[in-house]
């Protein structure tokens, strides 16, 4: 299928590669500024590498981008589709609350499942960043 004159997968390609490249510069300042020593008190994260934490971002980067593919493909006007992604986008994180309580009793499989939410995922991975800092 040809949109605008362009194979439907290169239209994509395009899209994912702006926005790409403009969150890898932001997530790249990110763990920049999570990082590096800039006063006296120290850094926000004293025990992460730099790199762990730009690949951190950088793969919830990936997944923000495909879960906004994904819902876009739901709707065909722009306000409604706006609308119904940032209700899809919260309610993608309300799952956490309910995770976070009973976190250190879950098992492996239940921990990985709902990692495949991405607001989840990122959530409970910033929770295990913070915990092995302050150790």
């Amino acid at each position: 299928m040809k949109m605008m004159g362009l194979n439907g997968w290169l239209h994509w390609l395009a899209w994912f590669t702006k926005y790409f490249i403009f969150l890898v510069i932001t997530m790249a300042l990110a763990a920049v500024f999570f990082t590096v020593k800039f006063s006296e008190r120290g850094r926000v994260l004293n025990q992460s590498s730099p790199s762990v934490i730009f690949v951190f971002f950088l793969l919830y980067s990936i997944s923000s981008i495909m879960f906004c593919f994904c819902i876009s493909v739901f709707f065909s006007k722009a306000n409604i589709a706006a609308a119904a992604g940032g209700i899809l986008w919260f309610m993608n994180y309300i799952p956490y609350f309910f995770i976070q309580q009973s976190y250190d009793t879950m098992g492996l499989g239940s921990k990985l499942a709902s990692c495949l939410l991405s607001n989840v995922a990122m959530s409970l991975g910033a929770q295990l960043i913070g915990k092995f800092e302050g150790e």
